[in-house]
């Protein structure tokens, strides 16, 4: 590791050191871990606040506020009009690395986010990934799939709640995956005129299969405040 690298890394660790305490680093680290292993999916208040031993939901909504405040989180709204409320994880930090170079088991894992299209209401029926049918960008895991290829949309029901996809969570779909007999796909529902969610059947019809924009490979659930 050169000198710049050792010192840049370095910095980031410092600034992660200074600006949490120890209970918001393992509130940190749980979040980033938990979303790793349930495909986007926020932990809820209950969660954290077991996962940092507390019994106090107001001393996991203080911290939350310090991971907003300090950049490592992001809280945002899907659509104006819903009362919910998602968030991201390290967005307006470049915090690449969040360990000390020297220390090889500190527990704490990078994060990275990709910036992706999040489609609403389809203008361009012709061509539903254009960029006509864009609402905005938002930002997932890095690690979900590869950002060239991937869009976003807000599940318009909860018909697959079992699975974590509730109504209004944020689908995260790749248009180059590959999906088999029984997969979550994301289509072009032509009735409501937006994108939506269902289980690939290999009998669809063929408007039907025409119509399947990619594979489903993460959600993102509110969390509630």
């Amino acid at each position: 590791m050169s000198k710049k690298d050792y010192e840049s890394k370095h910095e980031y660790y410092r600034l992660y050191e200074k600006e949490l305490n120890k209970r918001q680093k393992k509130m940190f680290s749980y979040i980033v871990e938990y979303a790793k292993q349930n495909y986007g999916k926020t932990p809820s208040y209950s969660e954290l606040a077991k996962a940092v031993g507390t019994r106090s939901k107001g001393t996991v909504f203080k911290d939350i506020k310090q991971l907003e405040h300090h950049g490592y989180i992001r809280k945002y709204k899907v659509e104006s009009n819903l009362k919910q409320t998602n968030y991201e994880i390290v967005t307006d930090k470049e915090v690449s690395e969040l360990k000390d170079p020297f220390l090889e088991d500190d527990g704490i894992e990078s994060y990275k986010n990709a910036k992706i299209p999040y489609i609403g209401r389809i203008n361009n029926s012709k061509d539903v990934l254009s960029k006509e049918n864009y609402k905005e960008y938002i930002s997932v895991p890095i690690e979900t799939g590869k950002q060239t290829f991937m869009y976003a949309f807000r599940c318009p029901h909860g018909r697959y709640k079992k699975d974590g996809m509730l109504f209004s969570s944020t689908i995260v779909f790749d248009t180059k995956a590959k999906y088999i007999h029984m997969d979550y796909v994301a289509y072009y529902n032509t009735r409501t005129n937006r994108l939506d969610v269902m289980k690939y059947d290999r009998n669809l019809e063929k408007e039907e299969k025409e119509n399947i924009v990619g594979k489903i490979v993460g959600s993102y659930t509110e969390i509630t405040f």
